[in-house]
């Protein structure tokens, strides 16, 4: 993916809302999420981590890249506070993980 190319998609990200910061309540646990062409994909900047299949080949397996464009989206998403908080209860996690985990298949 060319550099252009790719900064247009993070912006779209961005003007889209697609940067999601999931809290559940009471224990603060956060999940960050990223809608991409694809679907949604949870990502991570501390370690970085991104359940896109190029993140996993381009940057796990043929270290060609440091990371795919949803961690720079979320990157410059958190920089910006351009990004939307989701709350959920404690119970939820397991209905949320239940969800995006089958959306990954």
């Amino acid at each position: 993916m060319k550099d252009k190319e790719e900064k247009e998609k993070i912006k779209l990200i961005l003007d889209r809302g697609g940067v999601k910061k999931h809290i559940f309540l009471p224990s603060n646990i956060e999940i960050w999420s990223v809608v991409g062409e694809e679907g949604d994909y949870l990502v991570n900047d501390n370690p970085l981590f991104c359940t896109c299949k190029d993140f996993y080949y381009l940057c796990l397996i043929k270290k060609r890249k440091k990371m795919c464009y949803h961690l720079k989206a979320l990157l410059l998403a958190k920089k910006k506070g351009k990004y939307t908080v989701y709350h959920f209860t404690d119970e939820e996690i397991g209905l949320f993980s239940k969800l995006v985990f089958n959306s990954l298949k």
